[in-house]
């Protein structure tokens, strides 16, 4: 009674009269109203057909009655809330359609008992909630669409135990989390379905053991990583037909593997973030229809190879990075339709071939560098142009031209350019044989020179941070960093000395490893280093070549100063000697225009925390270069900043507990601070004589010799110096000058005067 455009409702329908029928199919009508209770008492029902009416209402407890029921279709009516709880007694049940209706809420896991269950289509309702666990027991299940809902959750990996599924949709959702692997135990299915929802990780590589799947839809999540080679192995996946994969965070380059999948017809990747070029191998997709490649990173030119596709009818190729000319084999394409190339970068003429191309109606050239005449056909007169400068023809808004002039005049420039190049390679070959005795003759000088030249730039190729050969010439000059070239030690690593092929001599201070690999602190002190190295040119700071942060050979690359630090030379009785005093008040003036330039000229200023004469180096001249950068503080103006204590215990000045709270004279009082600890370094390391501060304004006329009582109370009190505002290191053209006492010492407070020096 299908199709017979009855109408009314159940309501007088006596279906205690039919106690024995089997089939009842009244699909197709116009019966509206609520399925009666009274249908629980066709006990012997079978087939139940009331699909594509107007049925409104509940589903009826009662159907759960019709225990021989095997097909049960209510799909395309007006029927609202839940399905009964009662559906599980139907466990003869192989087919059950209730889609396109309004039930809601959860899908009850009461399903999952319906192992005799083939078909379920429960789509386009209203249903919320997860997918039931249970329903991975319909083991003969062949087909299930739970599409379009407002389902929520992960995809269950129980499904991966159906393994009769031909066909599985559950798009248009709001689920979430990875592709369960599970999914490749599906070896029978051939459609699947995922599209719109929030998925997110990676394609699985799974995928490739569902060897009978001809449509995978996979659009509009949030699917990142690159396209797996598994989908496109022909061995794998020789029946796939459709693939979408556009609107996902898809990156790396389009597979070359591509071209294996020969039966493909419908191909969309658009919309996601693949680069590179566009694989040759998609010429061999000779059955493709649909090819949309838009809003990616693609560049290169167009494959000429694309002529191969002569069943494609749109082609999309927008919104990328293409470049050189449109290939005039795209005119082969005889089924071309619609053509969108707008967005790019091509350039030179459009074919002139596309005059050719009855079949296409629609075309988006713009925003490229085209230029020259538009091919005179219906699909350019009525297509999308804008943004081509050099675009001419006779349509509106365009400026005429003359195809066929244009045309000479380009033949022509490349006859002329093609003269000029043949007397440009006349004159150089004229100019070489005139020259050629003249450079034999400087033959040897010019071979010097390159040498020196290429050595010379292999050097500023480590000095400009070309990681590779800087890692591979400090290990060679070092011998992977070998004792016999280490020059010093400290707390962080160890200073060697590096002849690098070019001859040039640097110092190479590398980090331990165990340190950089296991502590944030030692990280931050060499990237401190880096950064504070990077922002200083001064003569009285040590220059600063490059770096390398590999792991276990992470180190700093430095001027080479040869006589060392300052403590190596006050520690030796030989070299001590050498150190006279008018050399040692020039090691503090250059430590001072070091601080000074630190603190004033850096922007923001620059606090070094850890002066001692470990850490001050002199080259031949005893000039002094400030180094080790690892703890110094960047503090910018007028800033108010609290510091713990950082520096070289026996080195820090007294005055680096005013220096603690940089507020007020901020860098100014941190400024004197080093300066003391600069001088009580040198001092400490002496045995006889004083250091004191005076302004730059006085002279060494004025110089006063101290007596020992002066001395030691001046002793006693860490070190005076003088000081008035006028004279705030602000005021950085005038830095405070440094004088010496003589020996003030008698042979009476030698040994007592001495030692307090000492341990001041």
């Amino acid at each position: 009674m299908s199709t017979l455009g009855l109408n009314g409702t159940f309501h007088d329908f006596s279906f205690s009269s039919f106690p024995h029928l089997a089939n009842l199919n009244l699909s197709f009508n116009l019966f509206f109203g609520n399925i009666p209770l009274q249908i629980g008492n066709l006990s012997k029902l079978q087939y139940l057909d009331l699909g594509s009416n107007q049925l409104s209402g509940l589903i009826p407890p009662e159907i759960g009655k019709l225990n021989q029921l095997r097909r049960l279709y209510l799909d395309m009516n007006q029927l609202h809330g839940t399905i009964p709880p009662e559906i599980g007694n139907l466990s003869n049940l192989a087919v059950l359609y209730l889609y396109k209706n309004s039930l809601s809420g959860s899908i009850p896991s009461i399903i999952g008992k319906l192992k005799s269950l083939l078909q379920l289509d429960l789509s386009e309702n209203q249903f919320s909630g997860s997918i039931p666990l249970s329903l991975g027991n319909l083991t003969s299940l062949t087909m299930m669409s739970l599409f379009n809902h407002s389902l929520s959750g992960s995809i269950p990996p129980m499904l991966g135990n159906l393994k009769s599924l031909s066909a599985l949709g559950l798009h248009i959702n709001q689920l979430n989390g990875f592709i369960p692997p599970s999914i490749g135990n599906l070896s029978s299915l051939r459609v699947l379905y995922l599209y719109n929802n929030g998925l997110y990780g990676f394609v699985p590589e799974e995928i490739e053991y569902l060897k009978s799947l001809s449509e995978l839809e996979l659009c509009t999540n949030l699917l990142r990583g690159v396209i797996p080679h598994s989908i496109v192995q022909l061995e794998m996946l020789s029946s796939l037909n459709k693939l979408i994969l556009n609107l996902n965070q898809l990156s790396g380059g389009v597979p070359l593997e591509f071209g294996s999948l020969t039966k493909l017809q419908y191909l969309d990747l658009s919309a996601n973030k693949l680069s590179s070029s566009i694989p040759k191998s998609i010429g061999n997709l000779l059955k493709l229809h649909y090819l949309n490649l838009s809003n990616n990173q693609l560049s290169h030119k167009i494959p000429t190879e694309f002529e191969k596709l002569i069943h494609l009818s749109e082609l999309d190729l927008s919104h990328n990075i293409l470049q050189e000319e449109i290939p005039p084999q795209v005119c082969n394409m005889g089924s071309l339709e619609k053509l969108n190339l707008s967005h790019n970068n091509l350039s030179d003429f459009i074919p002139r071939c596309f005059e050719e191309m009855r079949s296409l109606s629609c075309i988006d050239i713009s925003y490229n560098e085209l230029h020259g005449p538009i091919p005179n056909s219906t699909a350019f007169k009525d297509g999308l142009m804008e943004g081509n400068k050099g675009l001419c023809g006779n349509f509106e808004a365009l400026p005429s031209c003359d195809a066929f002039t244009s045309h000479k005049q380009t033949l022509k420039k490349k006859w002329v350019v093609i003269v000029f190049a043949i007397l440009g390679i006349v004159v150089l070959l004229t100019g070489l044989t005139g020259f050629f005795f003249f450079f034999q003759q400087r033959k040897r000088v010019s071979q010097e020179e390159q040498s020196n030249s290429m050595n010379r730039l292999r050097l500023l190729s480590v000095l400009n941070f070309d990681g590779k050969i800087m890692n591979e010439e400090i290990i060679k000059a070092t011998d992977d960093f070998d004792e016999k070239f280490c020059i010093g030690k400290g707390g962080q690593g160890s200073v060697y000395k590096a002849e690098l092929p070019s001859g040039d001599i640097v110092a190479v201070k590398k980090f331990n490893s165990q340190l950089l690999s296991g502590n944030m602190a030692d990280h931050d002190e060499f990237l401190n280093e880096v950064l504070a190295l990077k922002e200083i040119r001064h003569r009285n700071n040590v220059k600063f070549h490059g770096f390398c942060y590999n792991g276990p050979h992470s180190f700093l690359v430095c001027e080479y100063l040869d006589r060392g630090s300052l403590a190596r030379i006050l520690g030796d009785d030989v070299t001590e000697k050498e150190l006279g005093w008018n050399r040692r008040i020039n090691v503090i003036k250059g430590i001072a225009n070091a601080l000074s330039y630190l603190h004033h000229d850096c922007l923001p200023s620059i606090i070094h925390r850890d002066i001692s004469t470990k850490n001050v180096l002199l080259d031949s001249n005893f000039e002094a270069h400030v180094s080790d950068f690892g703890i110094a503080k960047f503090v910018g103006p007028h800033s108010s900043n609290w510091t713990e204590f950082a520096g070289t215990f026996g080195y820090a000045a007294p005055g680096t507990l005013m220096a603690f709270i940089l507020e007020g004279f901020g860098h100014h009082t941190a400024y004197y601070a080093e300066i003391l600890a600069a001088i009580l370094a040198i001092e400490s390391a002496a045995d006889h004589g004083l250091l004191g501060f005076q302004p730059s304004n006085s002279t060494p006329s004025t110089f006063k010799r101290l007596t020992p009582s002066e001395v030691k109370e001046r002793k006693d009190r860490g070190l005076c110096y003088c000081y008035d505002g006028k004279y705030s290191p602000s005021h950085k053209s005038q830095s405070p000058q440094l004088f010496m006492m003589d020996d003030f010492h008698s042979k009476d407070d030698e040994e007592g005067s001495g030692q307090g020096a000492k341990h001041d």
